[in-house]
């Protein structure tokens, strides 16, 4: 879809700090993180946001894709646990919100969070340290 931004992030038509991807599949930092690493993963096709649309019919595949970039965010940050989010709202591309937790997070902490956007530099140095984590 020409105007969705994530299609043009999936198709390098404009800049992201991608930590993983496969054919199918990339994850990205959000731009507007509520945490520290908060991960996007989207399908590089583009597909509606709604998780029970019908076109839709695979969801094990990114989940599956989801288990790795968790298992990268689970040894960048030092976690045990991320959760997840499908929420379907914002861009209509289907996306999972990744947010390493802390030991004393609640989802509710989380989203009702003060975190300070990052700086673009910032952003950088947390993608390089999640794809270092990979190869680890």
């Amino acid at each position: 879809m020409s105007d969705c931004i994530f299609c043009k992030i999936a198709n390098r038509e404009v800049p992201a700090e991608i930590v993983w991807e496969n054919n199918d599949f990339v994850a990205f930092l959000d731009i507007n993180p509520v945490t520290s690493g908060m991960t996007l993963l989207i399908p590089k096709k583009h597909t509606s946001s709604y998780i029970f649309n019908d076109e839709n019919e695979d969801m094990g595949e990114i989940m599956k894709a989801s288990k790795v970039v968790a298992k990268m965010l689970e040894k960048t940050f030092k976690v045990k646990r991320i959760a997840v989010i499908f929420e379907g709202l914002e861009v209509n591309h289907l996306h999972v919100k990744m947010f390493p937790l802390k030991e004393d997070s609640s989802i509710k902490g989380i989203l009702n969070s003060n975190y300070s956007k990052p700086t673009p530099e910032d952003l950088h140095k947390t993608a390089l340290d999640i794809i270092k984590a990979k190869s680890e």
